[in-house]
């Protein structure tokens, strides 16, 4: 029992601590690691500071994930005038049957948007994410996340205002 809590905790400590100084990551456990077609995930992230992020949308599955990639779609939403959105194709094995991303039975993979830097109002938003596969059960996705990296220099004076 001690091991179930231990481990998992050591491996966030672990993930959180090779990040830079500012990151911002948030992941939502999937229920009983299948994501579903029409389950989308929303992650409700709060920006300390107005700016350009590196941004990342983030999958940890296991050996039960069957096929060499995954296709999600992300939107947002918050007080910005633009919105962002993205499809991403996010290439989850190796020709020669490798498993890509860090891990051992529990793989960690991000995928960075198409569109980099993105500029993110102070404030909270919120990122959805949706699968964008013709199955309709996606056996072995255990964790959905974002990631954001603010990118120096770059605050602005974009405010949200409740």
């Amino acid at each position: 029992m001690r091991e179930r809590i231990v481990i998992p905790f050591l491996l966030l400590l672990s993930l959180c601590s090779c990040r830079p100084a500012g990151t911002i990551s948030c992941y939502e456990e999937i229920p009983g690691e299948c994501w579903h077609e029409y389950e989308e995930i929303a992650l409700e992230v709060e920006i300390p500071d107005s700016g350009f992020y590196q941004a990342m949308v983030c999958i940890r599955y296991t050996c039960d994930y069957e096929w060499s990639g995954l296709w999600c779609v992300l939107s947002t939403r918050s007080r910005m005038a633009v919105e962002l959105r993205d499809t991403l194709g996010i290439k989850m094995l190796l020709p020669d049957g490798r498993r890509l991303g860090e891990g051992k039975e529990l793989k960690t993979i991000g995928q960075p948007l198409r569109k980099n830097p993105v500029l993110l109002p102070e404030g909270r938003m919120v990122f959805r994410l949706r699968p964008a596969m013709d199955m309709r059960r996606l056996p072995g996705i255990k964790n959905v996340g974002v990631c954001l990296v603010p990118v120096e220099n770059t605050k602005l004076n974009v405010k949200n205002t409740d």
